[in-house]
């Protein structure tokens, strides 16, 4: 099965650095890359920009527990 690359990779996604090259050269991680996504394409992709930001959110505040949760721990570790 044969994907256009514009299906993969569409021309928001290519202003600049890519998107893709842009997370993994930051290594940002899965929560991360997600909100660079929705943030890099809530213009263009969708007439209500509000989807992504929704999207964007959602995948930010999983990020924010995670790390959260991982600096408890470290905490936790250090008493």
């Amino acid at each position: 099965m044969k994907i256009d690359d514009k299906t993969i990779n569409p021309d928001y996604y290519k202003k600049g650095i890519s998107t893709t090259d842009y997370i993994e050269s930051h290594n940002l991680g899965f929560l991360a890359g997600q909100c660079i996504k929705y943030l890099t394409r809530y213009l263009w992709k969708h007439e209500n920009p509000l989807d992504d930001l929704h999207k964007c959110e959602w995948y930010l505040k999983k990020l924010i527990v995670k790390h959260s949760e991982e600096t408890n721990a470290n905490t936790q570790k250090t008493k």
